[in-house]
């Protein structure tokens, strides 16, 4: 019997069709762990029982109805398949901070997205971050204009997270109640400007974006000299 076989088998045959295709596929836990700092759960331990559970003792999830595929690196929060939905394509739901106890919360409608979003979120580069005021209706509204809206996920590392792009820009924002964090990347300087003049007003964006490399330094001086020029 292969590993997805017998992860199926310890579902008691519950896997949903979705997670059952990812997981067949050759280094599908692999490419997880390249593309995030989290650690994805190893294939052949998926769905087994965990004897010590954050010292609240010995725990079986797919007992419990659920299927643990992810941790975070610290081990703030961990991910989840549902297995009771019936739905071929599952949402992942995600606890922060709740164990022992677990309280699950939606993170992701559905488990292909969860995999779109932890493949795609990891940029090569972050060229310029900002710890900004809440986003505002109106500047949500505006980006949704301006650019491509993709998946949003929710309750982790913020109440929702919004992923918008345009040609080779991406931004990627984390929509707290008391603060967003912005991030935002682009495959040269002249797009990475063109980028950092279109969101330039949102929020105090303005005075808030900060550089991560020398590329990010380079276009946010242009901005500032050009705004210092107006």
């Amino acid at each position: 019997m292969d590993l997805v076989s017998e992860l199926d088998s310890r579902c008691g045959g519950r896997l949903p069709a979705s997670v059952k295709e990812w997981y067949s596929l050759v280094d599908s836990v692999d490419i997880l762990a390249k593309k995030t700092s989290d650690h994805p759960v190893p294939l052949e331990e998926l769905g087994k029982v965990f004897e010590s559970w954050y010292g609240g003792g010995r725990r079986d999830f797919v007992a419990e109805g659920y299927l643990v595929i992810m941790s975070e690196n610290q081990g703030v929060c961990n991910w989840a398949v549902p297995l009771n939905s019936g739905e071929e394509d599952p949402p992942v739901m995600v606890e922060v901070d709740s164990s022992p106890d677990c309280l699950w919360q939606p993170f992701a409608d559905r488990f292909s997205i969860f995999i779109n979003t932890i493949v795609c979120d990891w940029m090569d580069s972050i060229h310029l971050c900002a710890q900004d005021t809440p986003l505002t209706d109106q500047d949500l509204e505006f980006l949704r204009g301006q650019f491509k809206e993709g998946y949003s996920t929710y309750n982790w590392p913020a109440k929702q997270t919004y992923r918008f792009s345009q040609k080779d820009q991406y931004i990627l924002v984390w929509a707290g109640e008391d603060q967003t964090d912005w991030h935002l990347a682009a495959d040269n300087a002249d797009s990475l400007y063109e980028l950092v003049r279109t969101v330039w007003h949102c929020g105090s964006l303005s005075d808030s974006l900060y550089e991560t490399d020398d590329l990010g330094s380079i276009v946010l001086e242009r901005m500032r000299d050009s705004e210092h020029h107006v």
